[in-house]
């Protein structure tokens, strides 16, 4: 399972510190625990093998059905290894739920910053306007965004508000769509996505997500879409509030 094999004959000193950390693994397994503590137990290991050995520390969790507490800061590692997340801050626990609920109702403005790749958009809110009882927020270089989040649920004395959206939420579309227009200010090609890094005309930039075969280039304009299901709003103290969609 560790890919090990052909170190059997070597001594301790003669390892490297990814294949200890394997040997660790190693012994931790053969005792068959009723618990596993791993302290970031992929650290040290090249990118391919931590794939694997992913893969295989959750195969063995199917086959052990023992408890495993899993610490990291790979959120690959968290997300896929998971039944339940804790979200640590500086000793303090922002949230628990599960890999799907820590994405996409995320407590907290940490929670939302540090889960996902890339780190969620914030902007900030200048206005929030009462419409037919669901919040209506006014941004700089944004036209005015219709939520899906009840005024009501928003706490006063709170403010200034932001505004959170993944990347994966912001489209590109035509000028009759645009929610806002931006300059292209550089293109991250990831294969099967692209991000764009667009600066908008109040200064600001917000990460949009297109097809890995998309021919933007930086230094053009683009119009984006904002997918009203997929905004969050945080207040002053760093707590988010979602709608019903989200």
């Amino acid at each position: 399972m560790l890919e090990m094999s052909h170190l059997l004959k070597r001594k301790p000193a003669e390892l490297s510190g990814g294949q200890r950390q394997r040997v660790a693994i190693g012994r931790a397994i053969v005792r068959e625990p009723k618990a596993f503590l791993f302290d970031e137990p992929l650290s040290n290991l090249d990118a391919a093998l931590r794939g694997r050995t992913r893969i295989e520390l959750a195969q063995l969790h199917d086959r052990v059905q023992a408890t495993m507490i899993f610490v990291t800061h790979d959120q690959v590692e968290a997300m896929t290894l998971a039944d339940r997340i804790v979200v640590l801050n500086n000793t303090r626990i922002e949230q628990i739920g599960s890999p799907i609920e820590i994405y996409q109702r995320p407590a907290s403005k940490f929670v939302a910053g540090f889960v996902g790749t890339p780190a969620m958009n914030f902007l900030d809110v200048v206005a929030v306007i009462n419409q037919s009882g669901k919040a209506c927020v006014e941004i700089a270089g944004v036209r005015s965004i219709y939520t899906p989040i009840n005024v009501d649920d928003l706490p006063r004395g709170k403010a200034p508000f932001e505004m959170g959206v993944r990347a994966e939420d912001v489209e590109l579309c035509g000028p009759e769509e645009a929610d806002a227009s931006g300059i292209v200010a550089f293109v991250e090609r990831l294969g099967e996505r692209t991000l764009l890094y667009v600066r908008l005309s109040s200064g600001k930039m917000i990460i949009a997500e297109t097809d890995g075969k998309s021919r933007i280039k930086a230094q053009d304009a683009v119009d984006l879409k904002l997918n009203k299901a997929g905004i969050h709003l945080f207040d002053a103290d760093g707590k988010a509030y979602h709608g019903d969609e989200v």
